[in-house]
């Protein structure tokens, strides 16, 4: 009789024990559950993602030739088109995961661009420069250059704002309008020299 004491004692004190810890036990449980969707959540923005990029279908139909895409993640300034997500898990870089779009039109009279610049961290100014050009010989004539400023550094706010959208277009009367230009530049206050980062060319029919 008396090891049968023992033996329900010895049972109701471990069932108190499991009892006890179960509440602990559940904590631990979502607490890891929590610390493997806060690093997930992290990790996302570092692969690849499924792009709003401009498309075809953004390009105005009526008349159109061809099209191509521009995607540059140039360090201090970027074009593309959203998402614009970040590169490092401490948030300090971000680059576009869509296209910036070039549409050609009319056999070689009329050229469209449509993208997004961004300040990706710079304490100073970014800029676009948007030039078309006609002919193919070794001294073409710029048309036209529309400049598209950004001032504002992206924070760690999600990169989706503050940018800019560049929506240029130019139509020529003759058809040789080859060469659509693409110059990103920085400058580290509002009175110094513009610092060409990084240049990008598209060409109607390649």
């Amino acid at each position: 009789m008396s090891a049968a004491i023992t033996a329900i004692q010895d049972f109701k004190s471990s069932e108190s024990g499991r009892l006890s810890h179960r509440p602990l036990n559940r904590r631990m449980t979502w607490a890891a559950l929590a610390t493997f969707l806060a690093i997930g959540l992290a990790i996302m923005p570092l692969q690849p993602q499924s792009a709003l990029a401009f498309s075809s279908g953004n390009c105005p139909t009526t008349g159109l030739d061809n099209w191509d895409t521009i995607r540059v993640d140039a360090g201090k300034v970027d074009l593309g088109d959203q998402a614009y997500l970040p590169t490092t898990l401490d948030f300090s870089n971000y680059e576009p995961h869509g296209d910036a779009i070039v549409c050609w039109y009319a056999d070689k009279r009329k050229v469209w661009f449509k993208g997004v610049l961004w300040n990706d961290h710079f304490n100073g100014q970014v800029r676009a420069v948007v030039t078309s050009y006609r002919g193919t010989g070794s001294n073409p004539i710029a048309v036209t250059a529309n400049v598209i400023s950004h001032t504002d550094p992206v924070l760690g706010n999600g990169g989706n704002t503050p940018a800019k959208t560049i929506d240029y277009s130019v139509t020529v009367t003759t058809n040789d309008l080859y060469r659509l230009r693409v110059s990103l530049e920085t400058r580290a206050s509002g009175t110094g020299s513009w610092k060409v980062v990084s240049v990008h060319n598209r060409y109607w029919g390649l």
